[in-house]
């Protein structure tokens, strides 16, 4: 690793500072929250890494603005761009999942992760107990591409402006929501077209773990790309 990506992988990390501590703060918030009201522990907690899937979001879409600002003004390359946000990604994750599943070890006595309750949902399978380093590794990479969803608008916002990301948003819920309704007059709906490879791919956890790792890395990757097309294209209207 020569100095300029160990110098960029820093700086990325500093300015995300603010991020990780906002998200740490809410986490614990949670904790104090729930101990306060609550005496004794919950017997049983379903989906309880459902929390920070917001924040993490938000997160991802507050760092691009950072970032991007910082690697255009430096002039940093496609690669370490793009090392430097998955660093950035690898802690945040990291961070969350490790913290967000102590804390509901700590108030509940069972819990479902969020990862299990979508493999569940898909497949109609049975619950198995929490267990606290399959939990945790299988939401780091889970978050890691929630954060990188939250990159990739970001980056759309960036390159096409804010409204067309609230179009992209509502067509998407639109055809979301819209197929359950459709699901009682025809058979295949579209969103059953969109999402039968994610669903399929939580089968189990490993395969819902490639399947995260591949999202990740290719919406941070078209993210890098897209700014960069941004930036020239800009450029070009300069001269």
């Amino acid at each position: 690793m020569n100095d300029r990506l160990k110098n960029t992988i820093l700086c990325s990390l500093l300015m995300a500072g603010k991020i990780i501590v906002i998200l740490m703060l809410t986490e614990y918030a949670v904790l104090i929250i729930f101990f306060n009201k609550f005496t004794r522990k919950f017997d049983f907690a379903i989906g309880a890494d459902f929390l920070p899937l917001i924040p993490v979001l938000l997160a991802g879409m507050s760092f691009f603005d950072r970032h991007n600002a910082f690697c255009t003004a430096n002039a940093v390359s496609r690669r370490n761009r793009f090392i430097s946000a998955g660093a950035v990604l690898a802690v945040i994750c990291f961070l969350v999942s490790v913290t967000n599943r102590i804390i509901w070890a700590l108030i509940s006595e069972t819990w479902i992760s969020l990862g299990e309750l979508v493999r569940t949902v898909s497949h109609m399978r049975m619950i198995s107990g929490g267990n606290i380093p399959a939990d945790i590794a299988e939401m780091l990479f889970f978050w890691g591409a929630v954060f990188s969803i939250g990159y990739f608008l970001g980056g759309f916002r960036y390159s096409k402006g804010g409204i067309a990301v609230m179009i992209t948003l509502i067509i998407s819920a639109a055809v979301m929501f819209g197929s359950v309704f459709l699901y009682y007059i025809i058979d295949f709906t579209p969103a059953m077209a969109v999402m039968y490879i994610p669903v399929f791919m939580q089968r189990s956890a490993v395969t819902s773990v490639i399947f995260d790792i591949i999202i990740a890395s290719s919406l941070l990757w078209f993210s890098v790309k897209l700014s960069e097309t941004t930036i020239e294209r800009r450029g070009a209207k300069l001269k």
